[in-house]
C-alpha cells in the first residue's frame, strides 16, 4: 500500500480505496505535513502543551482527518471528546468541502472521569445540526474511543491503524462487509493490502490546517459589532484586549488603534471605497 502525500503548507492528500469483495473503505495517508503545520501554528502563538497531550491530539487529528475523508463532500463536523483519564478534553472541527481541519486541547480545570464521552455534531448540506454520542472506558486512548463511537453511533464498525512514521489508515465497514476478515485486520495486514486484496481507487481528498484566526481580519471582524455598539464597554480602561481563539487556543492581542483602523476600512469598503 502506498500513500500519495503533498506538503503544500501542511496540506495532505488522503487516498480513498475500496477493498473489493470485503465491502470496506480504506482512507489512508501520511499525516506528517499536517502535524508539522499544527506544531508551527502552536509555536507561532506560543500555545504550550504537555508532550503527552500533544501526542494525544496528533492521534485525534489523524483520526478526524481520515473520518472526514470517508464522508460526503457537503459536511461540517465537530468532535468534542472528554478522554476521562488523563483529564483533558479534545475539540476538533472541519469540513469536507474545503478540506479544513483545526482543533485544540483543554487541559486546565477539566475533571477526570471513569467513563469517557464522545460527541459529534454535523451539518449536512446546510441541514442540522445532527448530534450523536458514545461512551467509552477511560484510559482507552483516542483511537479506541473513535472506534467505539463508530460501533455505537455510526452503526458500523471502523478500525484505525498507526502505521508508523506519521502514516495512518482507517478501515470503514460498509453494508455486507466481510465481518470475519475485518475483525482480523491488523496494521501488518493493512500494509500488505495491495498484495493481498483487490483495491479499487475511488478518489483522493485534500485536507489542511485552517484555523481561521490566521486571517488577520478574522478576530477584529468578530469584535466589530461590539466595537460599533460601545467601544468603552469592549475595552474598558485598557489600550488593548486579549482574545482567545475558540478553535485553536491561540491568543491574539487587539488594540484600540487596530479596531479603529479596521472599522474605518470596513466603512470604506462597504461604501464602495468612497
Amino acid at each position: 500500500m502506498s500513500d500519495e502525500t503533498t506538503n503544500d503548507d501542511g496540506v495532505v492528500t488522503i487516498r480513498c480505496d475500496f477493498i473489493r469483495g470485503r465491502n470496506v473503505l480504506l482512507t489512508h495517508g501520511d499525516l506528517r505535513p499536517l502535524f508539522e503545520r499544527w506544531h508551527r501554528h502552536h509555536d507561532d502563538h506560543r500555545i504550550g502543551l504537555e508532550p503527552a497531550h500533544a501526542a494525544l491530539f496528533e492521534d485525534a487529528l489523524a483520526a478526524f482527518t481520515l473520518h472526514l475523508a470517508g464522508q460526503s463532500r457537503n459536511r461540517h463536523v465537530t468532535w468534542t471528546v472528554n478522554i476521562g483519564r488523563p483529564a483533558v478534553n479534545l475539540f476538533l472541527g472541519g469540513d469536507t468541502f474545503s478540506g479544513s481541519v483545526a482543533g485544540r486541547v483543554f487541559s486546565q480545570n477539566v475533571a477526570a472521569f471513569d467513563t469517557g464521552q464522545f460527541y459529534q455534531e454535523s451539518i449536512v448540506a446546510g441541514k442540522g445540526p445532527f448530534r450523536s454520542q458514545a461512551t467509552f472506558v477511560a484510559d482507552a486512548g483516542i483511537l479506541d474511543a473513535v472506534e467505539e463511537y463508530y460501533a455505537m453511533s455510526e452503526q458500523r464498525p471502523a478500525k484505525i491503524f498507526d502505521l508508523g512514521e506519521c502514516r495512518f489508515a482507517m478501515a470503514h465497514a460498509h453494508p455486507d462487509y466481510d465481518e470475519g476478515w475485518f475483525t482480523g485486520l491488523d496494521a501488518d495486514g493493512v500494509l500488505r493490502l495491495s498484495e493481498t486484496e483487490a483495491l479499487g481507487h475511488i478518489e483522493t481528498r485534500r485536507f489542511g490546517w485552517r484555523c481561521g484566526c490566521e486571517d488577520p481580519s478574522r478576530i477584529p471582524g468578530v469584535l466589530l459589532p461590539a466595537w460599533r455598539k460601545d467601544p468603552e464597554a469592549l475595552f474598558g480602561d485598557a489600550a488593548s484586549l486579549e482574545v482567545l481563539c475558540p478553535r485553536c487556543a491561540a491568543r491574539h492581542v487587539v488594540t484600540r488603534e487596530r479596531m479603529t483602523t479596521f472599522a474605518d476600512y470596513e466603512d470604506r469598503r462597504n461604501s464602495g471605497g468612497k
